[in-house]
This record gives C-alpha cells, structure tokens and sequence, in this order.
C-alpha cells in the first residue's frame, strides 16, 4: 500500500513537471510571437491602417471580425496597438517618433 502510494506521487510530480516544461514552452512561443507581431505593427501608420480599414470593411465577413470582440482581427489589434502608442505618447510625454514596439518587446523580454 505505502509502495503503490509512493509510485503514484512518482507519477504525479512527472506530470507536474512535464506540464511546467509545455507551459513555458508555450510562454516562449508566445512571447515571440507577440514581440514580431508588435514590431510589424509599429511600421504601419495610421492613413496605411485606415487604407486597409477600408479594404477590410468591404465584405462582410471583415466588418463582422472587426467589430465582434470575441472573433479574432489583426487589423483591430493593429488599431488598438496604435491607440495604445498614441496614449503612451501623450501620457509620457516621450518624442512621436518614439520606438514603442522596441520599448513593448523589450518590457516582455524582462518579463
């Protein structure tokens, strides 16, 4: 009985670990993923934004992405990163040409 218990917090602390190594892996992918999409974003400006706006909005599937929360739409990610630069802008008084998609990834390096 003591042997069968010992065995299964064995097997126990394994997957506990295996599950800590999947989640950081996923962590990390993540991370990268985010830091690529942030840097590409910052190389839009708002009229290119406002240009592909308008491209999108033509179907009806793009009008319904962009507006419904819960579907996914990288140009309103795109939007509310520009957003989020512009408030940062104004909140910290930091130069417009301020590299915030560098300062983001640089802030989720140290994370």
């Amino acid at each position: 009985d003591v042997y069968m218990a010992f065995e299964y917090a064995h097997i126990l602390i394994f997957f506990i670990a295996l599950m800590i190594i999947l989640s950081s892996a996923y962590l990390s992918v993540l991370n990268y993923l985010t830091s690529v999409a942030y840097l590409n974003t910052d190389l839009y400006t708002m009229p290119e934004l406002l240009d592909m706006y308008k491209t999108q909005n033509r179907s009806w599937w793009g009008r319904l992405t962009f507006h419904n929360f819960y579907l996914p739409n990288k140009l309103r990610s795109d939007f509310e990163f520009k957003i989020l630069h512009n408030f940062f802008v104004s909140s910290y008084h930091v130069p417009r040409n301020f590299d915030f998609g560098m300062y983001l990834c640089e802030s989720l390096d140290l994370q």
